[in-house]
């Protein structure tokens, strides 16, 4: 008997959610290198 572990640990519900937490996190930083690059721009 081969048991899939594999499979639950990447499951489509659970690799959708890694994504978009991923890309919440991605989106952050994005706005946050923005508003520091922004700060710089009108400090000079």
């Amino acid at each position: 008997m081969i048991r899939k572990k594999r499979v639950t640990l990447h499951s489509p519900r659970r690799r959708i959610q890694l994504a978009r937490q991923h890309r919440k996190v991605l989106l952050r930083q994005r706005s946050f290198v923005l508003t520091e690059m922004g700060l710089v721009s009108v400090a000079e």
